[in-house]
This record gives structure tokens, C-alpha cells and sequence, in this order.
């Protein structure tokens, strides 16, 4: 429910049209939003469903500035990568394990390794993910080196770090 509320209240705001029609409209939108992705934030697939709180919404604008900032560096690398004449590529697919809990965290994990230019989760089962990077600067970050392989994943640890409790649970109040 305050998944639908916060939806209607954030389409206000961007519609800036308050008559009946734009209001229903935007109404109708928040609960069927509300209604299709509430699997998608409960934390495991097909136990009790968590709704999307304004907690979560928090945590998600306290993670959202610095992915930004990853993402712009990221196409930096990218262009820069593309744009040599030539072109240092060196496409690769590699799994990683992660150490988040189900639910919100992974599909977090999983669409910020997307969102980064250069680099693009092929597939999420269980605690792996396959993922496919451009060039090594783009696989650099979220690839353990072998010699260290219990280095830490910087993306993971903040997404832990925002969105996973001390007990290894989602924040979901």
C-alpha cells in the first residue's frame, strides 16, 4: 500500500495536473503497479510479500548518488574503449557469488551490474551471477583478482551496507 501511495503522490508532482481524469489516471497506474512488481520486493519468491516501504525508498536514494557516479565513470571507460581506433575490447563472461540475502538485495545487485556501462547480468540463479563485461576495466570491479578471492565487491558492500540488516535481512520496515 505505500508502495501505490508514494507511486501516486511521485506522479502528482511529475504530472502537475490535478483534474479528475489525470488523477484517476495516476491512481490506477500506482495500485497496478503496486499490484505487479509486489513479488518482486518480497524477500524470498514465494513466501510472505513484503510491501515496498518508504524505508526502502530511503535506502534506495542513499545508494542511487554513488551508482550515479559509478555509471559516469563507466561510460567513460566505455567511450574511451570504443572510441580507440583500436578498440579495446576484450569480451568476457564470468559468475560471481554473492553474499546478499534473497529478495530486494540481489535484484538491486543484479540491476546495478546492468545499469553500468560495460557490463550486463546475463543471468541470476540462486547466489551466482553470470555476467558479461566489454573490457577487463569494465569486469575490474566486480571480479575477485585470483589472488585475493575473498576481496570484496565494493557495488555488494554498499548494497549490503543500505539495504541488509546486522541478522542478514532485508530492510522491509
Amino acid at each position: 500500500m505505500s508502495l501505490a501511495i508514494t507511486l501516486f503522490f511521485f506522479w502528482m508532482i511529475l504530472s502537475q495536473k490535478f483534474d479528475t481524469f489525470h488523477l484517476g489516471l495516476g491512481f490506477f497506474a500506482s495500485v497496478g503497479i503496486t499490484l505487479f512488481t509486489r513479488k518482486i520486493f518480497s524477500t524470498t519468491t514465494y513466501d510472505r510479500v513484503y510491501p515496498f516501504t518508504l524505508r526502502q525508498l530511503g535506502l534506495i536514494f542513499a545508494y542511487f548518488p554513488w551508482l550515479l557516479i559509478e555509471i559516469v565513470k563507466a561510460n567513460i571507460q566505455v567511450a574511451i574503449a570504443v572510441l580507440k581506433p583500436t578498440m579495446d575490447l576484450q569480451l568476457q563472461t564470468f559468475t560471481i557469488q554473492t553474499k546478499l540475502p534473497e529478495g530486494l538485495p540481489r535484484l538491486i545487485f543484479a540491476n546495478s551490474i546492468t545499469l553500468t556501462p560495460g557490463t550486463v547480468t546475463l543471468d541470476f540463479e540462486e547466489d551466482r551471477l553470470l555476467i558479461h563485461a566489454l573490457n577487463d576495466k569494465s569486469a575490474q570491479g566486480l571480479r575477485p583478482s585470483p589472488s585475493d578471492p575473498e576481496q570484496h565487491i565494493e557495488m555488494e558492500d554498499r548494497i549490503a551496507k543500505h539495504f541488509v540488516t546486522s541478522q542478514g535481512t532485508t530492510h522491509a520496515s
